[in-house]
């Protein structure tokens, strides 16, 4: 499948799913797009494995939100069976005309629907549409910088309350980075081909999810929306339908909604044929009502790159459950087109208001996973500066240091954060690398002992 999909102008990137129990409800969530395969090749499974791939395959089968478009038989007597997500996350409809600009509205692209509740809870997930009409060009090149807000009219000032946010961000690409040329690969510059196509415009629509804080401020919201050329870096207003969403405060035993979705990746089941455990998939049936809706919209992956960077303050404990997530992203988005998403947004971000600590973070965490070490440092450099007092962004900062070569600011990095929290091993170990490969093999053989003691 993979290397017929990269045969076919770089349309399919597969990948084998199931092998970890804990993330199979989420891998549903978040493709759209499933292979299944019968006996016999399934007894070459280990007893775990083919539980999991059982469990996927039923679950397809089971759910509301899929339907099976084609099966094939093969010539040792396995069915492969190709499922597909009854709505897709995103569409792409040509139209006959492109919209002539006007003196009011020069814009490339017109935002032309919203569709979103009417009310929502403090900290829950919200399915979203947009839709988007444009050329191709300025569809494929552009970024949209969303930002949902608190409308002030008429609010009631709480000054003895502490301060709550009145925003959140859904900037991401236009069609969350699938719509062709894209990179073939993560941080390459090959692109695919663009598709063939006698349509002058398009419209694109987007269903996804956006996240509120934890912490925003109930009230009436309202989207302010502008589209960023990611060539030119230029930025036009955009005309924004009128749709206000009001944000409650969630009762304790309110439901939330799922979070994260998207996909452009075929991935791996397996199935078993009709009539063989007939028994257990009866009883399973009968669970089908409980089981949650696999269609609600997950968060996008740019939404949550942002959202779980704010755990890296915290340090070297937030790091494994963030990366754990990174993980999963980066197989449903084979190209890592998320990671590219929101360095270009939040750089822009950060040019507008450069003393934004979380979006810094959230930058730094985007270009890391990028490979950008000197776009990281630089990144880093401006953290340390408005977080001066946290030892983990002066480790961060070493840390890139050291993979890009530069031992000698990497042990001026590390110091400072061993002088803000000496009890941090971890620290004492990145100095002693420094200290290797500085040259210092003196002061990284009295520290290596001492850390090594202890």
């Amino acid at each position: 499948l993979n290397y017929f999909g990269t045969r076919s102008e770089f349309q399919v990137y597969a990948r084998r799913m199931g092998k970890s129990q804990e993330h199979i409800d989420q891998d549903l969530r978040s493709l759209s797009w499933f292979v299944s395969v019968t006996r016999p090749q399934l007894n070459h499974h280990d007893p775990k494995s083919r539980q999991r791939q059982l469990e996927i395959a039923q679950d397809l089968r089971r759910s509301r939100d899929f339907r099976r478009q084609r099966h094939w038989d093969l010539p040792d007597g396995s069915r492969l069976d190709l499922f597909q997500r009854k709505q897709l996350p995103i569409q792409v409809i040509p139209l006959d005309e492109t919209p002539s600009p006007t003196g009011d509205d020069p814009s490339p692209i017109h935002l032309t629907h919203i569709n979103v509740p009417s009310r929502s809870g403090v900290g829950e997930s919200i399915p979203v549409t947009y839709s988007w009409q444009g050329s191709w060009d300025a569809l494929t090149h552009g970024a949209v910088i969303l930002t949902w807000q608190r409308d002030t009219e008429g609010a009631i000032a709480q000054p003895n309350r502490p301060q709550r946010s009145t925003q959140w961000l859904h900037d991401h690409f236009i069609g969350f980075g699938t719509l062709r040329p894209h990179p073939i690969q993560a941080n390459q510059s090959m692109q695919s081909p663009a598709p063939e196509t006698i349509a002058s415009s398009f419209n694109v629509v987007e269903r996804t999810a956006m996240q509120t804080p934890a912490d925003v401020q109930p009230g009436l919201y309202q989207l302010k929306a502008s589209y960023l050329d990611t060539r030119s870096g230029t930025t036009t207003p955009l005309t924004v339908p009128g749709v206000t969403l009001r944000i409650a405060a969630s009762k304790p035993d309110e439901p939330k909604l799922n979070e994260p979705k998207n996909s452009r990746t075929i991935q791996f089941a397996v199935d078993t044929p009709d009539g063989q455990n007939a028994e257990r998939r009866g009883a399973e049936q009968q669970e089908t009502n409980n089981r949650p809706d696999l269609d609600r919209p997950e968060v996008d992956w740019v939404s949550q790159l942002r959202m779980l960077s704010t755990a890296l303050p915290q340090g070297i404990e937030a790091l494994d459950p963030v990366f754990d997530q990174i993980g999963r992203f980066s197989l449903y988005d084979p190209v890592q087109s998320y990671a590219q998403q929101a360095e270009v947004t939040l750089a822009h971000r950060l040019q507008i208001n450069p003393n934004d600590l979380e979006n810094a973070y959230a930058l730094t965490l985007a270009q890391v996973l990028q490979r950008d070490a000197e776009g990281a440092i630089a990144t880093l450099q401006s953290i340390t500066a408005l977080d001066s007092r946290n030892p983990y962004a002066h480790a961060y900062l070493a840390f890139v240091h050291l993979y890009a070569l530069h031992p000698h600011a990497a042990h001026d990095a590390i110091s400072r954060a061993i002088a803000l929290d000496p009890d941090v091993q971890e620290f004492k170990l990145l100095r002693v690398v420094a200290s290797v490969m500085g040259g210092d093999l003196w002061h990284a053989w009295s520290e290596g002992r001492a850390v090594f003691a202890t």
